[in-house]
């Protein structure tokens, strides 16, 4: 494990959504049988674009607010998957105790 250190026209942020898109790079140059590790050189190498610090910034926003939209979606998903998941075990349970048998 390391820390990454910025200079000072580079957002750390910005260069952490950057980091998070290498997949490509990342599954090219880690190595390892066990687990997958990248190296100080491997990092080094990486060649990270640095626009203009205003620029950066509203990357990074518009990120944030996708990043949040996304997570709102997540949740959503995962409460309706589990009410998915009752939903039938409680219309089981009415039907078996009669309660779905109309009168």
């Amino acid at each position: 494990m390391a820390a990454l250190r910025t200079k000072n026209d580079l957002n750390q942020d910005f260069l952490h959504y950057f980091l998070l898109i290498q997949d490509h790079y990342w599954s090219r140059v880690s190595s390892g049988s066990t687990y997958k590790s990248i190296t100080k050189t491997n990092l080094k190498n990486l060649k990270v674009p640095v626009p203009p610090p205003k620029e950066q910034e509203k990357t990074v926003e518009k990120l944030d607010k996708i990043r949040e939209k996304v997570n709102n979606m997540w949740d959503g998903f995962k409460r309706r998957k589990e009410i998915l998941e009752i939903l039938p075990k409680a219309v089981l349970d009415k039907a078996f105790t009669g309660e779905l048998v109309e009168a």
